[in-house]
């Protein structure tokens, strides 16, 4: 055996996988590079930063290559106190937290080589959701644009899905999500990255839904020995008043009419389910009456 085939065996068989550094050193990256920015006349800004990016290109990092990153990081914690004309101050705690993850990584590295696994690719539009915006948080950059955190609730499950719009995606979609969150509207939210350590999905896209698009959360009539209830309340999405915003219910009652393909007759918007159904029932019985009237059959003497 070759001294070079030596060496390779015995950094293979001394090396292990952990799961877990790719997210680490992926997010020290993504840290370090903002602080290189800010602070870019200082050589251990940058000498930190192409460390932890050589790391992830390889695929490998060891104790000796995370004491050196942290070494820098010392470094630049001096040069950050005194910034020169051309920098910009790193807030302290982007800092700290940067600096605690190198530390938080070095402390759990052992003297031989760690392998790095990176996730596999993923493909454009990979998530997708359709759901009501729940609470949109702005963020604004330091280079003053406008980012968003954004809470989906989506249609088919009961948890929070955590959106993020950055800057030239909030300014492309923003206006579609505000005003249809403002209505309580359903919105179809795409995303090609997912995050899994901070457990959050990059916005890529978002487009209004069309019905196809929606499950049908309609309630199924009520059979009455195999026959349709004759009253019944839908709750919808669309903005039947745009005076108050509460009018969700809407009103049917199934008059067998080829008009709906459903058999059941619209009649109007209310603020509750039951209201709705009173609803249903005065219009039925208005329609059954002019009917009864134009029949001929309300014209008897009591």
């Amino acid at each position: 055996m070759s001294q070079t085939d030596a060496k390779v065996s015995s950094v293979s068989d001394s090396s292990y996988t952990d799961e877990s550094l790719y997210p680490q050193m992926s997010r020290l990256s993504e840290m370090l590079k903002e602080i290189s920015y800010n602070l870019s006349e200082s050589n251990s800004a940058a000498r930190a930063h192409a460390i932890v990016e050589t790391c992830i290109t390889l695929n490998t990092v060891n104790y000796q290559t995370m004491t050196h990153v942290c070494h820098e990081l010392i470094q630049v914690d001096a040069c950050n106190i005194f910034p020169t004309s051309k920098e910009t101050q790193v807030p302290r705690e982007t800092f700290l937290e940067a600096q605690n993850l190198a530390e938080d990584i070095l402390h759990n590295l052992p003297i031989d080589v760690v392998l790095i696994p990176q996730p596999e690719e993923q493909t454009a539009d990979q998530y997708s959701f359709i759901g009501k915006v729940t609470n949109i948080r702005r963020v604004m950059t330091k280079n003053m644009d406008v980012m968003a955190v954004i809470h989906l609730q989506p249609v088919d499950s009961e948890n929070v899905i955590t959106m993020v719009a950055f800057p030239r995606t909030w300014e492309k979609y923003g206006g579609l999500i505000e005003t249809r969150h403002d209505y309580d509207f359903a919105i179809i939210f795409e995303s090609s990255q997912y995050i899994q350590d901070s457990n959050e999905y990059i916005l890529s896209h978002a487009d209004i839904p069309t019905n196809d698009d929606l499950p049908d959360t309609r309630p199924l009539p009520e059979l009455i020995d195999g026959e349709p209830q004759i009253y019944r309340a839908v709750y919808v999405d669309e903005e039947p008043n745009l005076f108050d915003d509460d009018l969700r219910w809407q009103a049917q009652y199934f008059s067998g009419t080829t008009y709906h393909r459903d058999g059941y007759e619209r009649c109007g918007f209310y603020a509750t389910e039951q209201e709705a159904i009173e609803g249903a029932k005065r219009a039925k019985s208005l329609n059954d009456s002019m009917k009864a009237l134009s029949s001929g059959e309300g014209n008897h003497a009591n």
